[in-house]
């Protein structure tokens, strides 16, 4: 994703677009999507804490869950989005939650809120 051509078009209110990625697939849907700016953009998913991102965004918000929580969500996404059985959805589970303690937990630190959301959907606000 070009991050910077991105944030030059948003930045001086151009519409854009970009191809968003399937987890059912693993790909990048070949369709693009158009976006058009407006007073108040929302950013979501992993790509919205890129530094390219973060630092034009007024408000940043973090969703995190412990890690039973987040093991369950993992299980269910890699068995309902990814159509895996239930023991390659098992198997992948420690190596996607290394990958979420390396990659995507530091970024938390960049939120102004962040919000725990727990097994039964109930939600804590913290504010940085």
């Amino acid at each position: 994703m070009n991050y910077e051509k991105i944030n030059s078009q948003l930045l001086a209110q151009e519409a854009f677009t970009y191809c968003p990625y399937d987890n059912r697939t693993g790909s990048k849907i070949s369709t693009p999507r158009a976006i058009f700016p407006k007073s108040i953009v929302v950013v979501e998913g992993i790509h919205a804490f890129h530094e390219n991102v973060w630092k034009h965004c007024h408000l940043r918000v973090f969703i995190d869950s412990d890690e039973e929580t987040l093991r369950v969500m993992r299980k269910r996404a890699n068995k309902e989005k990814r159509g895996m059985n239930e023991s390659e959805a098992s198997m992948r589970i420690d190596s996607e939650l290394q990958e979420y303690r390396r990659y995507v937990q530091p970024k938390k630190d960049l939120a102004h809120i962040s919000v725990n959301v727990s097994s039964m959907f109930e939600y804590a606000i913290q504010g940085t």
